[in-house]
């Protein structure tokens, strides 16, 4: 993997071509005060990543169709949070994640897997505490009121 740099947008915005001079050895993290940080990259450096992303999905998808690599991989957990997980819950998690895998892929964004991920270790969290998971079962008071339709546009 190419090594990150590290500037500042200020940099950036006083000596472009400095800063862009650094994307030679790879990314750039643009810090900026009271905002997140920014990466920039190279066109054909993103592409190829996102080309990668893609086709790293369809073969997980693909030996996937393996029962036996798959009946494997539910047995293992490679992330240590999995081991929370009933095995049913376990092999949802592998369906989903390879599903949205193969998407992102094709989309040249990471971002769902991420968001998968971050939403099923907080179900393992819910499932590696028995306390959390009964302050989360209890009903809620009230009736809850009328919901009004989004406004979808």
């Amino acid at each position: 993997m190419d090594a990150l740099a590290e500037a500042t947008f200020t940099d950036f915005l006083r000596n472009p071509n400095a800063v862009t001079e650094l994307l030679e050895g790879g990314d750039v993290i643009l810090h900026r005060r009271g905002a997140d940080d920014l990466r920039l990259t190279v066109a054909s450096r993103a592409t190829s990543m996102e080309a990668s992303l893609e086709t790293i999905g369809r073969l997980i998808t693909a030996v996937l169709q393996d029962g036996v690599v798959r009946e494997r991989i539910s047995r293992q957990a490679p992330l240590p949070w999995l081991s929370f997980l009933p095995q049913a819950a376990r092999e949802r998690f592998y369906v989903e994640l390879f599903e949205c895998i193969d998407g992102a892929g094709s989309l040249g964004t990471l971002a769902p897997i991420a968001r998968l991920l971050d939403e099923w270790h907080a179900t393992a969290q819910v499932y590696a505490d028995p306390d959390l998971a009964a302050r989360l079962s209890r009903p809620l008071p009230g009736d809850g009121g009328l919901v009004k339709r989004p406004d979808v546009r």
